[in-house]
């Protein structure tokens, strides 16, 4: 099957071209994230703070989406939050690749009792949950 047809297959599938559409949105505002949200001069990951009331404010002309509770743009904060998202994104698949092609590598190549030693250590990390495979992580 060629890529043009299995692309063609895909646009026939409304949930995958729902999921491209916001892919490529959310890819579109992280690229122009300066522009949508320009810094002022300081760390643009920082979300610009309006104040210290507790209150949350409503959306207006100047936070197009409202503050938190401590006056901080909830605009920027989605639209930089996006940029940093795809950041993190592609350096976990790129490990993920980088760990995958190693090992598979080595089952490959090597074959018997190292190839059923690191499938039996692939089936432990896919028997346990994403979740407490993180917090076991974490604590290393």
């Amino acid at each position: 099957m060629t890529l043009k047809k299995i692309f063609l297959e895909a646009l026939k599938n409304k949930t995958a071209v729902a999921g491209l559409v916001l892919v490529v949105f959310f890819a579109l505002i992280a690229l122009f994230a300066p522009v949508l949200a320009p810094s002022s001069g300081r760390d643009s990951y920082q979300m610009p703070q309006g104040g210290y009331s507790v209150q949350p404010q409503a959306p207006n002309g100047e936070h197009y989406f409202g503050t938190t509770e401590n006056q901080y743009d909830l605009y920027y904060g989605i639209v930089w939050g996006s940029r940093m998202a795809f950041k993190v994104g592609i350096t976990v698949v790129f490990f993920a690749l980088l760990i995958g092609l190693l090992i598979g590598g080595i089952a490959g190549f090597a074959g018997g009792w190292a190839d059923e030693i690191l499938m039996r250590f692939t089936d432990i990390i896919f028997a346990v949950p994403s979740m407490v495979l993180a917090m076991v992580i974490a604590l290393f």
